[in-house]
């Protein structure tokens, strides 16, 4: 474990021995997300369109923790969007 200061925020890191991976691995995941989001109906009306980047960290039993959104210009009608499909693979 080695821990970093940085502009006095204090972060931890670890070495992995497995990367968690979704099944099916990155593709099963691309694939996942395009079968399971739906474009909220308020943003299809509104013509709401945009890129939802997240952060998120798995933990050890493979549920998502610490889901973020990394881009504050999106609407917010597409990042809770993002934000439940990605909650959705909690236990896959």
């Amino acid at each position: 474990m080695l821990l970093l200061a940085q502009d006095s925020a204090l972060y931890e890191s670890f070495d992995v021995t497995s990367r968690a991976q979704f099944p099916g691995g990155d593709y099963g995941l691309q694939k996942y997300i395009g079968e399971h989001t739906i474009c909220p109906s308020e943003a299809l009306e509104k013509d709401i369109m945009g890129n939802v980047m997240l952060m998120f960290t798995i933990d050890t039993e493979g549920r998502i923790v610490d889901l973020k959104n990394l881009d504050t210009t999106v609407h917010l009608l597409l990042v809770a969007e993002g934000f439940r499909v990605i909650q959705s693979t909690n236990g896959m």
